[in-house]
């Protein structure tokens, strides 16, 4: 099992920490948990994230309260509104936006839920998976610059076509309204 540094956890905690404000108690504590799983594990299944926390509890109720809340559509929506205001307070007019319109293939997988074929961009084949609409910040600051993931959408075959345009813009329109700009 991978052990991540409590100065790594420390950091990501306080990063997560403005969620606490507009997120119900057992929500917040999902959040903070399903995602230094993810980082603990290095992996996004569920079971894994589980072992990894130690908790008391035994893993079969940690996956029934992981699935509980990843079942609740309406998180998902308010985590990236509330994402897209976090990291966009700070924008101006030298903030560059980056728009990456990329692809997941899954070329051991032979059927997965929403996956379709896509291009994939490495080899130029069509292989199972999905689109994926990615949105980044640039700025640049007295130490460097700043890269800031801003927007993630995973589309899946059951969307329309012009949906991809439609959630493109819907985002942009949401980083403008965030940004003040």
């Amino acid at each position: 099992q991978k052990k991540t540094p409590q100065s790594v956890q420390v950091k990501f905690l306080r990063s997560i920490e403005t969620y606490r404000e507009v997120l119900t108690k057992p929500e917040f504590n999902f959040l903070a948990d399903i995602t230094l799983g993810i980082i603990k594990s290095n992996s996004t299944i569920i079971n894994r994230i589980a072992q990894t926390l130690l908790e008391k509890t035994s893993i079969k109720k940690i996956h029934e309260r992981f699935n509980n809340h990843l079942n609740k559509g309406f998180l998902g929506t308010r985590l990236q509104s509330l994402t897209i205001e976090n990291q966009c307070k700070d924008f101006d007019r030298d903030t560059v936006i980056i728009v990456d319109d990329s692809d997941i293939t899954k070329s051991k997988a032979k059927k997965m839920e929403g996956a379709k074929m896509v291009r994939d961009g490495d080899t130029g084949e069509s292989k199972l998976g999905y689109n994926l609409l990615n949105i980044i910040s640039y700025h640049d600051n007295e130490q460097g610059y700043d890269i800031k993931p801003v927007s993630s959408d995973l589309i899946s075959d059951e969307m329309e076509i012009d949906t991809k345009s439609q959630i493109l813009e819907d985002r942009l329109i949401d980083i403008i309204i965030a940004s003040q700009r």
